[in-house]
């Protein structure tokens, strides 16, 4: 059955919008450099709805490296489906969907990825960050800033469909600047709740991945530990056959079940991932969080997941993205040779991406690296991190 893949990465954006949604530039910048996401779970036939083509070497490498190369098309109109797969339903998707796709209601969708259910579900199970508060009105975040504990801290203030290290501003102290009372304002304006809370040092972070059937038995697809970037973006996912992960995440794997339960009762089903965090605060005392964040939607853990068909046993593998310094392609091919020169077999690495789309370099570039311990796989992330591209 072929399928259509949307990639609409900026799906928190389209719950948001209010009537017809239009995408930035940087929004679809965003959204043309990650639909190489989906090839995770490409199959003969499937297609990808993308604006812009990459150069046809770079499907040639596809091939070599034996991952099944998709129909890119630029309009619905030009591919050949039974089925459609976006990254999160939305208004916007049931446009595009002449295939009739059974799935949950777009209120429901919306309800569920909204800050404020998992805030909700925090507050009555007595799991959330102490100071952490739901506002609506700049008044109140001024007030509970001059009441806390810890007057020095640091803390973060989120939108209702914040994803990603974005929709977001950090801060510090008791009191806001004039650009983070300006961003506070103008999403109170347009209806939204905000979310306070302070900012504490991560342990270490996983995705707790769900497939969550409209009936029938819940299924856990897998615990994917995450590396994210200092400002809280993603930056990759570690995957493996194994499921040793599962030991450390016991507990967040228990509430994530009784997370799914609910929300199947509240009408949703498809993918959901759950992320959970373990972090330790001024007295190094560590402590779990396991609703972080909900996401009733396919994510990057749960779709490193699916790449895992190209590990053999007893290999390690981790779903990397790299931000690109500068845009000297030249420069970065070379360095890149010598970095894979240097890998000593079975370790490879698997290109994901194009580095140019229509002439541009791309300023997210995407990796699967394989090695035989997580160690080295972090390893080379980091020597990737550092080539001057």
């Amino acid at each position: 059955m072929a399928i259509l893949f949307i990639p609409n990465f900026d799906f928190e954006h389209q719950l948001t919008s209010r009537g017809n949604y239009q995408s930035n530039a940087q929004l679809k910048r965003i959204n043309q450099e990650l639909v190489w996401t989906w090839l995770c779970l490409m199959k003969d036939g499937d297609s990808i709805l993308t604006e812009s083509l990459p150069d046809s070497s770079f499907l040639d490498l596809l091939h070599q490296q034996g991952i099944t190369v998709p129909k890119l098309v630029q309009s619905v109109d030009e591919a050949i489906f039974k089925d459609i797969i976006p990254w999160g339903w939305s208004e916007q998707v049931e446009l595009l969907d002449r295939s009739e796709s059974i799935h949950p209601s777009i209120e429901t969708v919306k309800k569920i990825n909204s800050r404020s259910y998992s805030h909700q579900i925090e507050e009555e199970w007595h799991l959330g960050l102490k100071g952490a508060i739901q506002f609506e009105k700049l008044e109140t975040l001024e007030n509970h800033l001059k009441i806390r504990d810890n007057q020095s801290g640091s803390w973060i203030i989120k939108s209702e469909f914040a994803m990603s290290g974005r929709e977001r501003i950090n801060g510090d102290g008791l009191e806001l600047n004039e650009s983070q009372i300006n961003w506070i304002n103008k999403r109170i304006r347009s209806g939204q709740k905000l979310f306070f809370e302070p900012r504490v040092h991560p342990v270490k972070e996983a995705g707790i991945q769900f497939n969550i059937p409209q009936h029938g038995n819940i299924i856990l697809e897998g615990v994917v530990p995450l590396l994210s970037t200092s400002n809280g973006g993603y930056q990759g996912s570690l995957i493996s056959h194994s499921t040793e992960d599962h030991a450390d995440w016991e507990k967040a794997i228990e509430y994530g079940f009784q997370v799914a339960e609910i929300i199947q009762k509240d009408g949703y089903w498809g993918p959901l991932g759950i992320d959970a965090m373990i972090y330790e605060n001024n007295n190094q005392e560590q402590f779990l969080r396991p609703v972080q964040d909900i996401n009733g939607r396919w994510t990057m853990g749960r779709c490193a997941l699916e790449f895992r068909k190209f590990l053999n046993e007893g290999e390690e593998g981790l779903l990397f993205h790299l931000a690109r310094k500068k845009t000297d392609a030249n420069q970065f091919n070379e360095q890149f040779e010598r970095l894979t020169d240097s890998l000593i077999s079975p370790e490879r690495i698997l290109q994901l991406s194009p580095r140019m789309t229509a002439g541009t370099p791309n300023r997210l570039l995407m990796f699967l690296i394989i090695t035989k311990n997580r160690e080295r796989s972090i390893s080379i992330a980091e020597e990737l991190a550092e080539l001057e591209c």
